[in-house]
């Protein structure tokens, strides 16, 4: 069975957001935002079926590009 996360996309993406905004108000200036890696290449997805798999690459794509797009929008 599949780990489904109380948290939003939404929700991971304004946190990621929200953290930089308030480190560069407090004066630091450079930033690395890791991205998520491909959630279907961790070991406890291999016993799933393929379709969760495909869900959560998925997933952490849709994460990706909204905290690039969200970051972005800070400067």
């Amino acid at each position: 069975m599949m780990y489904h996360s109380k948290i939003s996309r939404d929700q991971i993406v304004e946190n990621i957001k929200n953290t930089v905004a308030d480190l560069y108000s407090h004066g630091a200036r450079y930033f690395m935002v890791m991205n998520l890696p491909i959630m279907g290449d961790f070991p406890n997805y291999n016993a799933l079926p393929v379709a969760d798999i495909n869900a959560a690459n998925i997933a952490y794509k849709s994460i990706n590009t909204a905290s690039a797009e969200k970051l972005n929008s800070l400067s």
